[in-house]
């Protein structure tokens, strides 16, 4: 499913630019049409249900080909086509790209490639296509595609592997930018806050297309009642997990288990201070409750953070993390450090978070 195809003198023809039905089944009658990147034949599709679109004739090792399309995604290209274009944005639709041999959805100003991602895909794809994209002084935006609105709220949210690949900014706050085609409206998943797995949680907000900007606006820090919402559903997904490991095997070999009889903790009543959120902790593959834990037992111990890391006790999403990982750790020292010896007040520690998070965006 394509937009832009070749006519037999070479020209080009972009069926964004072409509206009535009957001008299409006029063009179809009278010419033929090429594939704009591997220039075998493409037949022009004209139904009632899916968008006008151009389709191979026979299976081809083309990238067009090999990478179907949908119909959301193809109404969500020609919006975003059209938001540039009102905006008065040079904007070129599915533009080939050939010393990098990548299709952008969108290629902006020359300079800002679109990719409009409405299906699951390896994330090393993700990853190797940005790395395309910033190989030629191109700056790639990854943009979610969406089937349905979601709730608008703090709330847990899960993500796939290869959409954390799509966020924004990953060096501070990272934020996942998704765009719902019905409603021509942009959402935002915001300050999100590693839970374990999938599980994230973090802010859920939209924009109709109308206020957009360009460059896309970024969002909000968490106010302070926003970030409490935060904490007390990040407190009951800590409880989750003490109570799943109340039923672990093998407790000798336990991290959990060990690290509490390290620091003569109970295990049912674990302080506020173990389990804390931070903004930036998906970098650990591991729970808050888990990694925070083996942080405190390494510090009694007198095992630098870095020494900890190297154990492999504390597992990394990804080994360039290291410097990051180590900040981190050290920060969650501090705040505890601060945290003990006091009552177990919820006020008092979501104060001290609130501010470790203002000052962490």
């Amino acid at each position: 499913m394509i937009l832009i195809a070749l006519l037999a003198d070479q020209s080009v023809i972009n069926l964004a630019h072409v509206k009535q039905k009957e001008s299409l089944l006029a063009l179809r009658e009278k010419e033929q049409f090429f594939c704009s990147q591997c220039f075998t034949p493409v037949v022009l599709k004209v139904g009632d249900i899916k968008i006008p679109h151009f389709a191979h004739k026979m299976l081809s090792g083309c990238d067009y080909s090999n990478e179907p399309e949908s119909s959301l995604h193809l109404h969500g290209k020609l919006l975003l086509h059209q938001f540039f274009q009102k905006r008065h944005f040079q904007s070129e639709l599915e533009k080939f790209l050939p010393a990098i041999r990548q299709r952008a959805d969108l290629l902006v100003e020359g300079q800002t490639a679109i990719e409009f991602q409405c299906s699951a895909i390896p994330p090393n794809k993700v990853i190797q296509r940005t790395a395309g994209y910033l190989q030629h002084e191109i700056d790639p935006i990854w943009i979610g595609g969406l089937k349905n609105p979601p709730n608008e709220s703090i709330q847990e949210i899960r993500l796939k592997a290869y959409e954390t690949e799509l966020f924004q900014r990953k060096d501070k706050n990272p934020y996942l930018l998704a765009f719902y085609p019905d409603d021509n409206r942009f959402y935002y998943y915001s300050n999100l806050f590693y839970v374990s797995g999938s599980r994230r949680i973090g802010k859920v907000k939209s924009l109709e297309a109308s206020r957009q900007s360009f460059p896309f606006a970024v969002p909000k820090r968490l106010s302070q009642e926003e970030f409490s919402r935060v904490y007390v559903l990040f407190l009951k997904a800590r409880q989750q997990f003490i109570q799943s490991q109340l039923f672990a095997k093998n407790r000798m070999r336990n991290p959990f288990w060990r690290a509490c009889y390290t620091l003569q903790l109970d295990r049912d009543r674990l302080p506020y201070s173990i389990g804390l959120p931070f903004i930036g902790a998906d970098i650990f593959r591991q729970h808050a409750v888990l990694w925070q834990l083996l942080a405190l037992e390494a510090f009694k111990l007198q095992v630098p953070m870095p020494k900890l890391i190297e154990s492999g006790k504390v597992l990394l999403a990804d080994p360039r993390y290291f410097g990051e990982a180590v900040k981190l750790l050290e920060q969650y020292i501090e705040i505890s450090i601060i945290l003990t010896g006091q009552s177990d007040n919820f006020t008092r520690t979501l104060e001290l978070l609130y501010d470790n998070y203002c000052n962490s965006v």
